[in-house]
C-alpha cells in the first residue's frame, strides 16, 4: 500500500512540468500560484467545516462538544448577559445532529406543531452547502417523515414526505424551533422530544448497516499549510467528484491535493512548494479582505445551484460564520452607524435613538422577526429590565404610532413610563443592533425592502451632558 501511495505522489509531481510544459519559469510559476489560490478558497470552508465537525462530535473534551455521530442533541435555553458566546440568539432553541450515510439513509420525523410556531432543519453537505430545509417554509405543519440520503445510495423508499440527496458521505443537520418567551421554554423542550432520528433500517425494523466509524481529524492549525491541504484531502475523500468540477479537481491533483491522499509539501519539488506556499497566503487574504467589506451576508449561503461555482462567496459565508442561513429562510440586518449623522458608531454612552418602522415598511416575513441588542463584540449586556430583544410575536404588546407606524426606543435609561412597552436598552458604549427575519417575502430576499435609519435624538443636546 505504501508502494501505491509513493507512486501517486511521484505521478503527481511529475504531472506539472508536463502539464505546463514549454512555459517559460515565470509563467509557469505564476500558474502554479493562481492554481493554488484557487485551491486555497475551495477549500476554505470544507477545512472548516471539518474542523467544527471534529470539536462539535468527536471531542468530547472541547466545550463545543454537542454529540456523538448520529445522535440528536437538543439545547433550549433563553440566553442573558451572563453567556459570553458572541451573537447569540434569543428566538430560537437548537437541535445538532451529524449523520454518517456512507452505509445507509438516515431518517428525520418531526413534532407536531401549532400553526404559530416556527421550526426548519438546516441539512448542509461537507462543502457547506445548504442542501434542503425542513419545516416551516417548505412543508408546513408536515411531519414527514423525511429520507436523507447519500451520494452513492440508490436503494428505493416509499412513504416519505421527500427525499433529500446529499452529494458527500456526511451530512449535518441543524434544528431550529421558535421560542416565545421564558414561559414557553417547558412547551419547546417537550416538542424537541418529540424529533426522530434513525437509520432507514431501524425504520424498517431491521438491522442498523455497520461500517467502520470514521474520525475526522483534528485541524492543528487552519494557518498551516500542510494542515489546511491534509483537511481538504481527507475531505474530498469523502466528496465524491460531480462532473462539473472534474477538470478542477484534476487540476488540483497536480498539486498533491488528492481525495483521501497524504499530504505533505516537503514531498513536492521546490517550484511547487513556493508556488503553494503564495498561492495559500494570496487565498486566504482574498477571503479576508472580501469579507471585511461585506455588508450583506444573502449571497454568502445558499445550495450549489445558487453559488453557481462562486467559490469565493462559499469561503467568505464560511469566514464571517458557517451555516448562515440561506435567504429564503432567513437573513440578517444590521446597525452600527447612525446613518444621518455622519455616520458615527452607534453609542449608548452619548445618545438616545430611535428606529420606527412606518406602517407599510415592517419587516415583511412569513414566520417572524427580531429585533436584537449587543455590545460591540456581538455579547448580550446586563440592563435594568433584562430585555434583550423585541419579536413580532409580542408586536400586539408594543404601542403603535398614531399613523399606524412602530417606533422603537434604544437608549441606556428609560425613556418613560409611557414608552417603556417599546424600549429596548443599550449597553453605555457602542452597540450593535441586529435584526433577524424568518421565512422572509420576496421584497427582503431581492433586496427592494430598506432597513429604516436609526438616528440619535437631538444629537446636539444630549453630546453635552
Amino acid at each position: 500500500m505504501l508502494v501505491g501511495v509513493a507512486m501517486r505522489l511521484l505521478i503527481l509531481v511529475l504531472m506539472v512540468p508536463s502539464i505546463l510544459w514549454g512555459q517559460t519559469e515565470d509563467t509557469r510559476a505564476r500558474q502554479l500560484e493562481v492554481l493554488a489560490k484557487k485551491a486555497t478558497i475551495y477549500a476554505y470552508p470544507l477545512v472548516e467545516n471539518a474542523r467544527a465537525i471534529y470539536e462539535q462530535f468527536y471531542n468530547r473534551d472541547s466545550k463545543a462538544f454537542k454529540a456523538p455521530v448520529n445522535t440528536l442533541r437538543t439545547v433550549a435555553t433563553l440566553p442573558d448577559a451572563s453567556f459570553k458566546t458572541p451573537s447569540m440568539n434569543l428566538d430560537v432553541a437548537y437541535g445538532y445532529l451529524l449523520m454518517d450515510l456512507r452505509a445507509e439513509p438516515f431518517v428525520i420525523s418531526l413534532p407536531k406543531i401549532t400553526k404559530d410556531r416556527y421550526h426548519s432543519v438546516q441539512i448542509m453537505d461537507l462543502y457547506t452547502h445548504n442542501v434542503d430545509y425542513l419545516g416551516t417554509r417548505k412543508d408546513g405543519r408536515e411531519e414527514g417523515p423525511f429520507l436523507i440520503v447519500g451520494p452513492t445510495w440508490t436503494g428505493s423508499a416509499a412513504g416519505f414526505r421527500r427525499i433529500i440527496k446529499v452529494e458527500t458521505e456526511f451530512a449535518l443537520a441543524l434544528f431550529r424551533m421558535q421560542i416565545f418567551d421564558e414561559p414557553d421554554l417547558v412547551n419547546v423542550q417537550a416538542l424537541q422530544s418529540q424529533y426522530k432520528v434513525m437509520p432507514l433500517s431501524v425504520l424498517q425494523k431491521g438491522t442498523a448497516v455497520q461500517k467502520p466509524a470514521l474520525i475526522f481529524p483534528p485541524v492543528l492549525d487552519v494557518n498551516d499549510v500542510d494542515s489546511y491541504f491534509a483537511t481538504f484531502n481527507f475531505v474530498l475523500g469523502l466528496s465524491p467528484v460531480l462532473k462539473s468540477e472534474k477538470a478542477l479537481r484534476a487540476d488540483f491533483e497536480s498539486l498533491g491535493l488528492a481525495p483521501g491522499q497524504p499530504f505533505e509539501l516537503a514531498r513536492l519539488n521546490p517550484e511547487q512548494r513556493a508556488a503553494l506556499r503564495k498561492g495559500y497566503a494570496e487565498g486566504l487574504q482574498e477571503i479576508r479582505e472580501v469579507a471585511q467589506n461585506t455588508g450583506d451576508t444573502r449571497h454568502l449561503y445558499g445550495t450549489r445551484e445558487f453559488f453557481k461555482e462562486n467559490y469565493l462567496n462559499r469561503a467568505v459565508g464560511a469566514f464571517l460564520g458557517l451555516y448562515g442561513s440561506s435567504k429564503e429562510e432567513a437573513v440578517t440586518v444590521a446597525w452600527r452607524v447612525d446613518e444621518i449623522n455622519e455616520g458615527e458608531k452607534l453609542d449608548g454612552s452619548k445618545y438616545n435613538y430611535m428606529l420606527r418602522f412606518t406602517k407599510n415598511n415592517l419587516p415583511p416575513v412569513r414566520a417572524f422577526w427580531s429585533l436584537t441588542m449587543y455590545d460591540a463584540g456581538l455579547n448580550l449586556v446586563k440592563n435594568p429590565i433584562s430585555r434583550y430583544h423585541i419579536s413580532s410575536h409580542n408586536l400586539s404588546k408594543l404601542k403603535r404610532d398614531g399613523d399606524g407606524g412602530l417606533t422603537i426606543h434604544l437608549q441606556r435609561t428609560s425613556p418613560g413610563p409611557t414608552k417603556e412597552t417599546n424600549w429596548l436598552p443599550t449597553p453605555a458604549g457602542p452597540f450593535v443592533a441586529v435584526l433577524r427575519m424568518y421565512a422572509p417575502m420576496k421584497e427582503v430576499r431581492e433586496g427592494q425592502w430598506k432597513k429604516p435609519a436609526m438616528t440619535a435624538v437631538n444629537p446636539s443636546a444630549l453630546s453635552k451632558k
